[in-house]
């Protein structure tokens, strides 16, 4: 048994999981890659790479071929021959690693591709460049733990085990959101993020920069946005930090050059005192914020409700038609540092109360007929998917929900313009059973909870359930009770990390290896995940490739008790 499994054995872990399940699958396979390609086939033949191997490669897949040339050179200081072939000269040869387009027809999507491993050499097939990224990602988990690394053993042995695959993912949005507004990641914190992913196979990375904890985003006319909005403060002095236009540019094309598309979100209504302490006219208080003395510790979690210490949650106002113009030029600024077609904005947590006390939002309800505070969000956020479906954009949000039943809700609105619902609680089913599309993200998704009952991370609040990896591995995104047709809704599903209480030095160590089991739940439905034992091995087996490239694995801590699972 693998110290992976015996430690979580240990603290009953696995108990959420069919106790059979727990050992290896009835027929395992003797490779250890996450996700676990679809269908594979075990041969005889193995390959070894050599000095003397080529890259062959078709032109579209030139960025891939060259990953792969790099991973030799960096890991093993080989020099691999690349060589681009025509279309209709694709034939493999002897002694080499070849990367081929196909037509489409042969694939399911252009994420699908084809990967075949023999005595002659390694052959990656695929309809599209995303499925020759994926295929070398699966490459480099066949090979050798050390092909991540800078310098490979003296002797090493580049060897390709024997077999072929044929894979495709079960979804088209695998993803992950990582909250920079509470606390900060800095740049180089973000590519190792995208690394991660990449090497999972994972797809989308949804970019959480507004929160009533910080404005993370520099917007040029609005600039007291950083100067004011950018900051915790912890009773040890203020924290600052956001990101420039080049660093976002920067980050952009890091993740495109993984096959990753950012969807950045700006939190509206709600969850937007940070933008409110600078621009205090876009809330309905409208009036100046009176920032605290942080040498003070007001409340339990100070630096975390520096914006709110007022005990009011200032949001935007929907009567307000400043707030529009505002958005409007955020969003126009917004619009060279984001290609991608879909935009999260927010939706959730907005507190009762305000609105109804205030002159211009209820001005505006009077003018159009909005009976409350629910109808009032509902057509504020409509308004905002309009004025984005105008430059080109389609929304995402959390999904707002009436009377604010967010755990058990019973309507879900939908803001038009074919948008996207983000489940985050209890309403995917009835988002498709409403003809919407949505992206599947409920509580065993969210990895900011702790990954072990008495796992000794940062402190929390006693509210906060903690998340074993068997749960995530157990979810399927797809709800029952749905038709076929219903079920074509469900585009996907991601990993949520808020980080009001996770700091930058502790997040991998925090999410990983959980992370290894959400990717393998986007890319192979629930009928395929048949043996958590054999996942839990190929975990074991990763770890020391992940921490190759400087991402470290929770385990946890043998006969500790509660009192010590908030602190190291």
């Amino acid at each position: 048994m693998n110290r992976f499994i015996a430690s979580l054995l240990s603290l009953g872990c696995l108990l959420t999981a069919p106790v059979d399940s727990v050992h290896a699958a009835s027929s395992p396979l003797p490779i250890s890659v996450v996700p676990m390609p679809a269908d594979v086939n075990m041969t005889d033949e193995s390959y070894e790479v050599t000095s003397q191997t080529t890259i062959l490669f078709a032109p579209e897949f030139a960025d891939s071929a060259q990953t792969i040339h790099d991973m030799f050179s960096r890991a093993g200081n080989i020099d691999l021959k690349m060589t681009e072939v025509k279309e209709d000269e694709q034939e493999a040869k002897d002694n080499s690693i070849c990367l081929f387009k196909k037509s489409d027809e042969d694939y399911a999507t252009t994420e699908s591709y084809r990967l075949a491993s023999n005595a002659k050499g390694v052959t990656i097939s695929a309809s599209g460049p995303a499925g020759a990224f994926y295929g070398t990602q699966t490459l480099r988990q066949l090979l050798p733990d050390y092909i991540e690394g800078t310098k490979a053993p003296l002797h090493p042995y580049w060897i390709v085990p024997g077999l072929t695959i044929k894979d495709t993912p079960a979804l088209g949005w695998r993803g992950a959101m990582l909250d920079t507004s509470r606390h900060f990641h800095p740049v180089d914190q973000l590519k190792k993020f995208l690394d991660g992913m990449a090497l999972l196979k994972l797809n989308r990375f949804h970019w959480h920069l507004t929160d009533n904890q910080g404005w993370r985003i520099q917007i040029d006319k609005y600039p007291k946005l950083t100067e004011l909005a950018a900051m915790r403060a912890p009773v040890n002095g203020f924290v600052k930090g956001y990101y420039d236009k080049n660093d976002i540019k920067d980050i952009v094309a890091y993740a495109k050059a993984r096959y990753i598309e950012v969807i950045p979100e700006i939190e509206i209504p709600a969850h937007s005192s940070a933008c409110m302490a600078a621009y205090p006219e876009l809330s309905c208080k409208s009036v100046p914020f009176e920032f605290p003395d942080p040498k003070k510790k007001c409340g339990e979690f100070f630096d975390t409700w520096y914006y709110e210490l007022e005990k009011e949650s200032r949001h935007f106002c929907a009567g307000n038609e400043q707030v529009y113009s505002f958005l409007n030029d955020v969003f126009d600024e917004m619009l060279d540092l984001f290609p991608y077609g879909i935009w999260h904005i927010g939706g959730d947590e907005r507190p009762d109360g305000v609105w109804s006390k205030c002159p211009k939002c209820q001005d505006r309800m009077k003018k159009n007929n909005i009976k409350d505070e629910h109808d009032l969000q509902e057509w504020m956020m409509r308004r905002i998917s309009d004025i984005l479906a105008s430059k080109g954009k389609t929304v995402i949000s959390w999904g707002c929900t009436r009377d604010q039943k967010y755990y058990n809700p019973e309507y879900v609105d939908n803001l038009g313009n074919n948008s996207i619902v983000l489940n985050w609680h209890g309403y995917a089913k009835m988002a498709c059973q409403n003809g919407m599309r949505c992206v599947n993200a409920c509580s065993p998704m969210y990895i900011d909870y702790p990954p072990f009952e008495n796992y000794p991370g940062f402190e929390r609040p006693s509210w906060m359930p903690f998340c074993p990896i068997s749960s995530i591995y157990q979810f399927d995104p797809i709800p029952e009770g749905l038709t076929p047709e219903q079920e074509k809704l469900i585009i996907g599903t991601q990993v949520c990390i808020w980080c009001e209480f996770l700091p930058t030095d502790e997040l991998f160590a925090w999410i990983y290896p959980r992370m290894l089991a959400a990717s393998e739940v986007a890319w192979l439905p629930k009928e395929k995940r048949d043996s958590y034992g054999d996942f839990c091995r190929r975990v074991d087996d990763l770890e020391v490739r992940f921490s190759f490239i400087g991402i470290p694995f929770a385990h946890p801590v043998v006969g500790g008790n509660k009192g010590d699972q908030h602190r190291r």
